[in-house]
């Protein structure tokens, strides 16, 4: 299913749970089921091992939440990988620092004082590139990119729970300092790592790099001066909070600062979300991906976009396609999902879609009767037939091109044998001789049901009069009149409708 935009590896959970809660055991059985995937999944936290199937990078929020909480899990443990590996790599450039260290003290010293460098403990740390042609303003050595940490990734829960504590703070002074430091932790990280990327630099240095729209430069013709400028009219407002930051962050690079995103507790948090489900709410978040499936698989039907929709289904305004339908039907279930469950809704939901699968299916069959083995030989009308499938479809009742010799009866009297065929092969009454078939046909006929014929037994016959003579007199203009009879096996009726002429009476 995953070329339909179904997710595989959640999509096999829906069906294998399923398939165990209706054949093997109920809601037990799939109780169990549910805790041998959170123990798999714990597996593999503990081993640092992806989840197969599921996209490493941040949580797709357009996905259903269980979805999410495997991609924060996947999430989790490539920043676990990350990490060790860079500790890893960072303790043995440490050894190798203290060996040329102890080694070259005194060599080291000297050429400080001769070049006029910085101190070891002033030393840039965290660079990963340089930035262009930039200098900064003070010393005008070069400006370099820090490596700085990744944005915490959050779920669609953490981001409501996020966004509610904001609220919860008010708007009081305290309120707002609170929610500005919460809001400038990744700010402040980042400042940091300039810092020790850039030692002696300002703020005008880092709003250059980070934010270039708040930096307006002055003309310059010499490249080799320290670039002169001012700050945009937002940052020099009093008590902004970018100043605020800057001058309580300190020169510390990435690898030493505290985590914007602690792996660890996240991924124990998606655990403990992941086992404290039971089966019925385990179902709960796999519907909606059900549904998608089902939807998919429906829009992959060619005659999705030619069938018109049934009355009983909810009709839009700009055209009753079943394709237009399923688009609906779509829409509302992602507005489902985006909302606490509601069994009775998605049963509503179910209900339409079985619908539009019934359509289908019924379309499918009238075609596979009227063109499943007779397209072969009758390729010289293959559209006219289709059309025939199609007003089957709209209408009771159609009237056949062609007449009783075109191509659409000939279909349609092969299709009354192979039903007659079929009917005698499960016929249990004894069998007539060819003797007492006459005898046979003259008594169904002297009891007006009809002969057999290559159509079948007709139920009855019906008989339709018509006329245009004059009435009421013989000089009176010549006006329609009808009569229709009706002879079933125990029944009889007869109607007459006659006009008469009011002009020339």
């Amino acid at each position: 299913m995953k070329s339909s935009g179904v997710d595989g590896l959640i999509w096999r959970l829906a069906v294998v749970l399923s398939h165990v809660i209706h054949s093997l055991g109920g809601l037990p059985a799939a109780a169990h089921l549910w805790h041998e995937v959170v123990l798999e999944l714990r597996f593999r936290w503990d081993n640092a091992i992806l989840v197969p199937g599921i996209g490493s990078g941040s949580p797709d929020l357009a996905s259903t939440l269980l979805h999410q909480k495997l991609q924060m899990l996947n999430c989790c443990i490539v920043r676990r990988r990350a990490r060790e590996k860079s500790m890893s790599k960072s303790n043995n450039d440490e050894v190798d620092d203290e060996d040329e260290f102890y080694e070259c003290e005194e060599e080291m010293e000297e050429e400080e004082k001769s070049n006029g460098s910085r101190p070891s403990w002033d030393k840039p740390e965290g660079r990963l590139k340089r930035c262009g042609k930039l200098r900064l303003i003070k010393t005008n050595e070069q400006l370099f990119i820090p490596y700085t940490q990744e944005p915490a990734p959050m779920t669609e829960d953490r981001l409501e729970e996020h966004a509610d504590v904001l609220l919860r703070l008010g708007t009081d002074t305290v309120g707002s300092q609170l929610r500005a430091r919460m809001m400038s932790a990744s700010l402040l990280s980042d400042m940091e790592s300039f810092k020790a990327a850039n030692p002696g630099a300002v703020l005008e240095d880092f709003v250059r790099w980070y934010s270039p729209r708040d930096w307006i430069e002055d003309a310059s013709d010499d490249p080799s001066q320290p670039p002169c400028g001012n700050l945009s009219a937002r940052m020099l407002i009093p008590g902004n909070m970018w100043k605020e930051v800057w001058n309580n962050a300190k020169p510390v690079p990435a690898r030493r600062q505290k985590r914007l995103f602690d792996d660890t507790r996240e991924a124990e948090q998606v655990l403990h979300w992941l086992a404290s489900m039971g089966p019925g709410t385990v179902c709960s978040h796999l519907q909606p991906i059900i549904l998608h499936a089902s939807l998919c698989r429906l829009a992959e039907e060619k005659t999705l976009f030619s069938l018109p929709a049934p009355n009983s289904l909810p009709q839009p305004c700009h055209s009753n396609t079943l394709a237009t339908i399923l688009e609906m039907i779509a829409q509302r279930v992602v507005r489902l999902s985006r909302q606490p469950p509601d069994s009775k809704k998605y049963q509503e939901v179910i209900e339409q879609i079985t619908e539009v699968e019934t359509c289908i299916a019924r379309a499918q069959s009238v075609r596979h009767k009227l063109l499943g083995d007779t397209t072969e030989s009758h390729t010289s009308s293959p559209l006219a037939l289709e059309e025939l499938v199609l007003r089957l479809l709209n209408s009771p009742e159609v009237i056949l091109d062609g007449g009783p010799r075109g191509p659409a009866a000939a279909v349609i009297r092969k299709l009354f044998q192979q039903a007659r065929r079929a009917s005698m092969l499960v016929d249990d009454s004894p069998q007539e001789n060819p003797s007492t078939n006459e005898g046979r046909r003259s008594s169904m006929s002297s009891n007006h049901a009809g002969t057999a014929s290559e159509l079948g037994r007709p139920a009855g016959r019906e008989y339709l009069l018509r006329t245009l003579v004059p009435a009421p007199a013989p000089y009176s203009r010549p006006v329609p009149h009808r009569m229709f009879a009706v002879i079933l096996q125990n029944e009889f009726r007869l109607a007459g409708a006659y006009s008469q002429d009011t002009t020339f009476c």
